[in-house]
């Protein structure tokens, strides 16, 4: 079968083409026949071990993880001898990012109890775009922040995977949206639901006077210090990916930025659970959850634009087709 694979570490050009022997279910895996799948940023983050520590987990010399592509849509081919739950011909999705990763592929065996059923009201297409930015986003709003109707919500780097599906469901859970994002991403902000815009390009966050009950750093940069004094007595800052410096700052001195500020700070670290694809699943068919999707790839041209992209980032996500 055809897949992209990572040979060493480093930036797109080290990945290639690759022939492999199709899998074979174990009990309790099915065999999904891709129609699509998505990356992120964590393929990149391990892709060029950056930060450093990923090689602690992935490998030291080269990555353990040869496979590239965290999110999946397909159609189920075969059945492991203990799977009762799914029948061949279903279609399902889901994401890879707890186990090997590895989507870029035409085959896949997955442990038929982390896969749900794709949203009927979507595209094979639409449905490998939102599995791991979107549940990343639901648990950070539903299980960190808590949001109940009425409370301010800041999204800083609400652009990309993660931060479009963030807008959807702060709205969905009746939260008042501010988005920051570049001025190329304000319409789609705006458009998605929020209720306020920070073009950051225009205006500096330390400028805004506005007061916040969660401020979600999906992509931040500024120190946390920043993001706490933006944040009413009793608010959360909830740090979910950006600049190395703010991560380290916010996982040494989270104890001491809560205190100082008396808000509470915490980094989400993804749980896998099904349950949440499904809910996922029934939005998108509600049409509550809308995917963003910026460029459908063929799969034999996703090595070339994987290479041409280099580190830009992405207004929406990037989905290949197979």
């Amino acid at each position: 079968m055809k897949s992209i694979q990572i040979t060493r570490y480093g930036g797109p050009e080290v990945l290639t083409y690759a022939e492999r022997p199709r899998p074979s279910a174990k009990p309790e895996e099915v065999i999904v026949k891709v129609h699509a799948a998505s990356i992120n940023s964590a393929d990149r983050r391990i892709m060029s071990a950056n930060p450093w520590f990923i090689k602690l987990a992935f490998g030291w010399n080269k990555p353990k993880v040869t496979g590239l592509g965290t999110d999946f849509s397909g159609e189920i081919v075969e059945l492991g001898k203990d799977v009762t739950q799914w029948k061949v011909g279903d279609m399902v999705f889901g994401d890879m990012s707890n186990l090997k990763l590895g989507t870029l592929a035409e085959y896949l065996a997955v442990p038929a109890k982390v896969i749900a059923q794709k949203p009927t009201r979507l595209s094979h297409v639409e449905s490998a775009s939102l599995p791991l930015a979107s549940r990343t986003a639901l648990e950070a709003i539903r299980d960190h922040g808590k949001l109940s109707k009425g409370q301010h919500i800041l999204i800083v780097g609400a652009s990309g995977g993660v931060g479009n599906s963030a807008i959807q469901l702060a709205k969905a859970h009746g939260g008042i949206i501010t988005a920051v994002c570049s001025t190329k991403n304000v319409e789609t902000a705006l458009e998605l639901g929020a209720d306020y815009v920070i073009d950051y390009k225009r205006k500096s966050l330390a400028d805004n006077d506005v007061k916040y009950d969660i401020i979600l750093g999906v992509n931040a940069y500024e120190k946390p210090c920043v993001y706490a004094e933006q944040l009413k007595p009793g608010g959360k800052f909830i740090y979910l990916g950006g600049g190395m410096p703010t991560l380290y700052r916010t996982f040494f001195f989270k104890k001491i930025i809560a205190r100082k500020y008396r808000i509470s700070v915490s980094i989400v670290q993804l749980k896998n659970k099904v349950e949440d694809l499904n809910i996922l699943a029934e939005m998108a068919d509600k049409g509550s959850l809308k995917p963003v999707i910026e460029r459908v790839i063929p799969f034999e041209e996703g090595i070339e634009k994987l290479v041409e992209n280099g580190s830009r980032s992405a207004s929406g996500k990037w989905v290949f087709t197979l």
